[in-house]
């Protein structure tokens, strides 16, 4: 955790990936992470492989912490 004039800017935190399906990225939604104010900025192609539809595109998402 970073703090900027005794406030939180940001945060993160890191655990294990699912095994097997998906275990080579991260986790999440894109809704939830748009609603926050996210925005996809990159595509990876066919790096996730979703249970149902095989090998998925996986979106790289950023969000400015910048004032």
């Amino acid at each position: 955790m970073a703090v900027d004039d005794g406030r939180i800017p940001g945060t993160c935190f890191i655990k294990p990936n699912p095994p097997a399906l998906g275990a080579q990225v991260c986790n999440g939604a894109v809704r939830p992470w748009e609603s926050l104010g996210f925005a996809v900025v990159g595509r990876l192609p066919g790096a996730f492989r979703h249970h149902r539809p095989g090998f998925v595109d996986a979106l790289v998402m950023f969000k400015t912490l910048a004032r």
